[in-house]
């Protein structure tokens, strides 16, 4: 996987590099870039719209009938699923609830937490479990909905928080992850919505190589939608592979990577015991509107065959090697990754972009000079 192949002098000297005014774009060239930006806004706000709805049909209309976990639950999350059947809904009452295993949600249920809940996971990291263990278990069932929880590591390196497998139309909103190795991780879940999440990582990977570390995994799944989550304190913030999602208002900051469209190595043991990884890079995206700030590397990276998204007016300053990356042939995580091709770029000036793939398009921004700030 990336982390263990990526330098680990996150604080190198900056590198200075000399930066370029993006050709003016003419008058001609402006309407089909205007085009693109009413179509992809028209896309990103029907989606938020969509989720709105979601978000209150479920959570300002709490039924009468709802099962309620009490404050100080030791591992009864699963028999409160049980109890509130498909269909049903799940009330997290505030204080602490503890989990010492993986809960496995395999119907159509809501889990909503009332505010101050928080749910402590044992779930294991990678090293010890040897598998992807979740506190949240996602599994073959549709119309999934997990708002509102603190979800937290019982150590301050835990396992996965949610993990989403063949659940489709899942709605992951307001919670709090912290500490997890990876918070969110879907897996052949389409259409599903990850919105409005705060995540913290674990800062085992600044000290130890061997520890990887991600926020929001879309490994397989497509017409996924990443609305307005704040990451931070991980290696890649979001990684989105897989086809037609969207990305907007999602803020990632103190990452070495904030948003990386690209592809998952197929080397992650998954809880099935099968090995993992994505059959399509990041292809077809809308990622709009999101901040990429002071991240250890690159703020928004475009690699590993990633093709055909469009980035528009996403904010990022700060950024030690670049604000926004189209990468070419690349062996800086260890192994070769194929170039980024036929992607556009929208962005305002003062976003210093380097593009070294093949046949994209970049209006606006300061460009990288790439004879003094080679490629690789």
């Amino acid at each position: 996987m990336y982390l263990k192949l990526l330098p680990r002098l996150l604080f190198a000297i900056l590198v200075f590099s000399a930066c370029q005014k993006a050709p003016l774009i003419t008058e001609n060239e402006r309407i089909p870039e205007k085009q693109l930006i009413r179509e992809a806004e028209a896309k990103i706000n029907l989606a938020q719209a969509e989720a709105m709805k979601i978000r209150q049909m479920v959570t300002l209309r709490m039924p009468s009938n709802a099962v309620t976990l009490p404050a100080g639950s030791v591992d009864g999350l699963a028999a409160a699923i049980a109890a509130a059947g498909t269909g049903g809904t799940v009330l997290v009452e505030t204080g602490e609830h503890y989990e010492s295993r993986s809960v496995v949600v395999d119907r159509r249920v809501n889990i909503i937490g009332e505010p101050g809940s928080i749910l402590i996971s044992g779930a294991q990291p990678l090293l010890e479990a040897g598998k992807v263990d979740p506190a949240l278990y996602l599994k073959d069932a549709s119309g999934i909905l997990i708002h509102g929880l603190d979800i937290r590591a019982e150590t301050n390196q835990g396992g996965t928080g949610i993990y989403m497998e063949q659940a489709d139309k899942a709605y992951i909103s307001d919670n709090r992850l912290i500490d997890f190795e990876f918070s969110i991780v879907n897996q052949h879940s389409n259409h599903s919505y990850i919105t409005r999440n705060t995540i913290v990582g674990t800062s085992a990977w600044q000290t130890n190589p061997t520890i990887e570390v991600y926020g929001i995994i879309n490994m397989n799944g497509d017409r996924v939608r990443i609305f307005n989550n704040h990451i931070t304190n991980t290696v890649f913030g979001i990684w989105a592979c897989d086809e037609d999602g969207l990305m907007s208002g999602n803020t990632t900051n103190g990452n070495y990577i904030g948003i990386i469209l690209c592809k998952v190595p197929t080397a992650i043991p998954l809880p099935d015991g099968s090995i993992g990884g994505s059959e399509n890079s990041g292809t077809n995206w809308i990622t709009q509107h999101n901040t990429a700030n002071s991240n250890f590397h690159v703020g928004i990276i475009v690699i590993d065959g990633a093709n055909n998204n469009l980035l528009v007016m996403n904010k990022a300053t700060g950024n030690t090697d670049a604000d926004v990356e189209l990468a070419g042939d690349s062996e800086r995580f260890g192994f070769l990754v194929p170039t980024s091709f036929d992607n556009k770029l929208i962005s305002a000036n003062g976003i210093n972009i380097k593009d070294c793939g093949v046949n994209n398009s970049v209006h606006g921004g300061d460009i990288i000079d790439t004879a003094l700030n080679p490629c690789y």
